[in-house]
């Protein structure tokens, strides 16, 4: 099953180090398979990693789903 997430673009969140070195947009190219769940399932750490393509240095970035500050269409 492909996720529906790759291929979308997304901003990162404002509190990370390359958001404020100007990096703040990229596109969503891999979403996990595993869900990092811990004991409490309320946690909002919950939730799968996503690989980013950053738009400004063309790094790629691992964040969880909670650094994802909003996806644009």
């Amino acid at each position: 099953m492909i996720d529906p997430r790759i291929g979308k673009r997304l901003e990162i969140h404002p509190a990370l180090d390359p958001w404020m070195q100007g990096d703040r947009y990229g596109e969503c190219i891999k979403v996990s398979k595993k869900c990092y769940a811990y004991i409490d399932p309320n946690d909002p750490r919950n939730g799968h990693r996503l690989t980013v393509r950053m738009d400004k240095s063309g790094r790629r970035l691992r964040l969880r789903e909670i650094d994802v500050f909003g996806w644009i269409d």
